[in-house]
């Protein structure tokens, strides 16, 4: 959260609501649950929550907010806290939730899910990307997508990956000083979410095995 405020201000939204944006993701998402309007959709199959600030009127700015690679997706308090910020300060915030991050797996796809939901949210206006992680990767993927491109206002990526075939190969090889725990079941829970793409079958039982 600590880049936040310096990418806001980068993207011209001003000290005073930076530092009020930040100041709201940081609050427990318990206290902020009645101070926006949420509902959830299934587009095309994707579960997407909607976030809007109460009695808003007129057309608001559009934000889609892609969660990266973690079990809970668009449910990790967190990024419930970061969405109902964005809705505090006055956007329409959309979150999709994307079943292969959950599972720690690489959907090609995505990308083209995201930027179609992104354009669909825009409407005849603009819309931001912002994404953690490998969400951050995914919307700046999308954000070059045909069906979305003229409409995308600004993309935000925390700790995205510029190159996500080159980080799998990465994780594939000993790390050298050795991962820190937290971060060495990260790597276990991806690898072992690809393992159909890195592994040919007859290896993979073994390869699951040692990972597990």
């Amino acid at each position: 959260m600590r880049a936040l405020p310096l990418l806001l201000l980068l993207a011209g939204c001003g000290a005073l609501r930076a530092a009020g944006l930040l100041k709201d993701a940081l609050r427990p998402v318990e206290e902020t649950r009645e101070e926006v309007d949420e509902r959830e959709e299934r587009i095309e199959g994707q579960r997407v929550r909607f976030i809007r600030p109460k009695d808003a009127a007129g057309t608001l700015p559009a934000v889609v907010l892609c969660h990266g690679a973690q079990r809970d997706g668009i449910d990790d308090p967190r990024l419930v806290a970061l969405a109902r910020a964005l809705a505090l300060r006055g956007a329409l915030v959309a979150t999709p939730d994307f079943d292969s991050l959950r599972a720690y797996r690489i959907d090609p796809g995505d990308p083209d899910r995201l930027a179609l939901l992104a354009a669909r949210v825009a409407g005849d206006g603009r819309v931001a990307l912002v994404g953690i992680s490998f969400g951050g990767s995914y919307s700046i993927v999308a954000a070059g997508r045909p069906a979305v491109r003229d409409k995308v206002s600004a993309v935000l990526g925390f700790g995205s990956y510029a190159d996500l075939a080159a980080l799998l190969q990465a994780w594939l090889a000993d790390p050298s000083p050795p991962d820190p725990p937290s971060y060495a079941a990260g790597r276990r829970a991806v690898l072992l979410g690809n393992l159909d793409r890195l592994a040919p079958p007859g290896d993979r039982p073994q390869l699951r095995a040692a990972l597990k």
